[in-house]
């Protein structure tokens, strides 16, 4: 239940992202590809510069400790589908 639970909010996530033209999102769409972290880039702004905008938003966000650097979010099992909304919209108002 706990795997189905974080599929579906990861789910919604990408398919959010993935609609924003503003957006390239690394994480493959394939529930069997991916877990419950989703890499994305923000066109015209570095990573740490999107987390820290998401973080004045009361949102945490991370990037990713590789050469490359993506922006990176994390839905868990106490998340909810709205908390997943308020992050796209915070998203969203970046482009």
């Amino acid at each position: 239940r706990i795997t189905a639970r974080i599929h579906e909010l990861n789910r919604q996530m990408k398919e959010g992202l993935a609609r924003m033209p503003h957006v390239q999102l690394y994480t493959p769409r394939d529930e069997n590809l991916s877990a419950g972290i989703v890499c994305f880039d923000v066109k015209g702004m570095k990573p740490e510069v999107v987390v820290k905008r998401l973080l004045e938003q009361r949102i945490v966000a991370s990037t990713t400790p590789y050469r490359i650097s993506y922006a990176r979010v994390a839905c868990s099992i106490v998340n909810t589908p709205q908390e997943v909304e308020t992050v796209l919209r915070a998203i969203r108002s970046l482009g």
